[in-house]
């Protein structure tokens, strides 16, 4: 048998330069559409941050309220100047980040003197005021981290700083211009990435590179309370519960207790009393203490409502776990029928709440 030799033939200078362009062109590809992925995954990881601190600040959802704004009664404050450290209070706990103190659970405030303190009535008269409410203790504090980071930062997707816009000023800003005033411990309402180019362009044609913003919203961080005042008629039998009128008090404080614990931490200032007073024809709104001179309260207050001795609704609370005391009297110069309810603890939703409560003890 005769054997038969093939030989391989070799590739010829043109066929080569052809499987060469074709690697090529696969592998530029690849590597645009590796890029995309790339640019998709950092865009969906900025929206997942700033939804992530929206949802620990305004709340998951309308109904639920952010845990920052429970625990402490506000919105986070700037921190710190460092960068990436600007948010440190949702993040962070520390002498080298935010003054809050996280050992501190709970603040704590005693009224020296309720007669006064509670807007008594004339100088002289005694209230028999029962010790759990002259000395209001409120759990709160700051209980987190309440975002879960790698690091001691926090970015946007792209690893760029956020711009954030603070108290009293309508633009956004970062690190870069605050050389000049830092504005430390001003209230953050808002978080913004620039993109992938960091720079502001809110039209910018590539979506990559368009700004991205995250407002905390007033709606979700507001709440109102409407508070129905009822006795006891012991005069039928058997005793019905009945609604305050002017027969039994002409005179009636409605008290909300919430946290006020700005960026120094917890002291004996830290539980603000939000008084609503009626005293037949005229009414007033108290907040006591009065907003420290650098960080203002951060209820927007609006004129209570009343119907009668019986019903009022305040508007503007921050939501939260706070207390609740209401007494009443009648006859101004000397008081009668002094009654008080009991110390109340209380949940405050973001939206429209109702309490109902008794004035049963006498003071």
């Amino acid at each position: 048998m005769r054997n038969t030799i093939v030989r391989k033939k070799d590739m010829t200078l043109v066929e080569l330069v052809v499987v060469l362009s074709i690697l090529v062109a696969i592998t530029s590809v690849a590597i645009v559409s590796l890029d995309g992925l790339s640019s998709n995954s950092r865009y969906s990881e900025t929206k997942r941050r700033g939804t992530m601190a929206l949802n620990v600040v305004d709340g998951p959802s309308a109904e639920k309220t952010g845990a920052f704004v429970a625990d402490l009664g506000r919105l986070p404050c700037v921190a710190n100047t460092l960068r990436g450290a600007e948010l440190a209070e949702l993040f962070y706990a520390s002498d080298a980040f935010s003054a809050v103190d996280p050992t501190e659970t709970y603040a704590e405030r005693t009224f020296a003197n309720p007669d006064t303190d509670w807007g008594g009535a004339a100088p002289g008269t005694t209230f028999n005021f029962s010790s759990d409410t002259r000395t209001i203790r409120l759990q709160c504090g700051w209980r987190g981290p309440y975002i879960q980071l790698n690091a001691e930062k926090f970015r946007d997707g792209w690893g760029n700083d956020w711009l954030i816009k603070t108290t009293g000023d309508d633009t956004w800003n970062g690190v870069a211009s605050w050389s000049g005033t830092p504005p430390l411990d001003k209230t953050i309402f808002g978080l913004r990435s620039l993109g992938k180019n960091d720079k502001t362009d809110a039209s910018a044609v590539d979506w990559e590179n368009r700004d991205t913003s995250f407002s905390f919203e007033e709606s979700k961080t507001s709440s109102e309370l409407t508070v129905a005042v009822m006795r006891v008629d012991n005069s039928v039998s058997p005793a019905i519960p009945v609604p305050v009128d002017s027969s039994f008090i002409d005179h009636i404080r409605v008290a909300v207790f919430a946290p006020y614990i700005t960026p120094d931490g917890v002291d004996s200032d830290n539980v603000k009393r939000i008084l609503a007073r009626n005293d037949g024809g005229s009414h007033a709104l108290s907040v006591s203490p009065a907003a420290d001179a650098g960080f203002p309260h951060f209820e927007t207050l609006r004129t209570p409502t009343w119907s009668g001795y019986h019903s009022v609704t305040l508007r503007g609370l921050s939501p939260g776990p706070r207390k609740i005391y209401v007494y009443g009297f009648k006859n101004s110069v000397a008081p009668t029928n002094k009654y008080g309810s009991r110390l109340l603890d209380l949940e405050l939703k973001p939206g429209h709440n109702i309490v109902t409560v008794y004035l049963v003890e006498a003071l």
